[in-house]
């Protein structure tokens, strides 16, 4: 959806909740993030503030990493978890946001997710 969120809020959400300042490493290189977008358009960056945000609190002292997949085109969710496949090493956690209704999915489509999924927890 095009969002991006703000590396300022990040330090003040971490200096307000008494949490460790670290920062964010983007897999992308860096181009998900934005205090002046954020600044501009509140709702350009709310919800994957949001979820930075809230990784971090949920797990202070962990290295958090952003991978950030646009679907635009011919993107699907499929192709992300194969890309995350490839990331070395493999994250502890994967927190992912934005999915899509099952319901809109083929069966097929779902056991490939399904199986690729299981592979990360090897």
């Amino acid at each position: 959806i095009g969002q991006v969120w703000s590396p300022s809020d990040r330090v003040a959400f971490q200096k307000a909740f008494g949490i460790p300042e670290q920062a964010v490493v983007e897999l992308d290189g860096g181009v998900h993030s934005s205090d002046t977008k954020c600044a501009a358009d509140l709702n350009q960056c709310a919800e994957a503030n949001l979820d930075i945000q809230y990784m971090n609190a949920m797990s202070p002292w962990s290295n958090i990493t952003l991978y950030y997949m646009d679907f635009t085109g011919d993107h699907d969710f499929e192709e992300f978890v194969i890309a995350l496949l490839g990331v070395d090493p493999l994250p502890h956690v994967v927190s992912i946001s934005y999915g899509m209704p099952e319901r809109y999915s083929s069966r097929d489509s779902i056991a490939a997710f399904d199986g690729t999924v299981a592979k990360l927890g090897l």
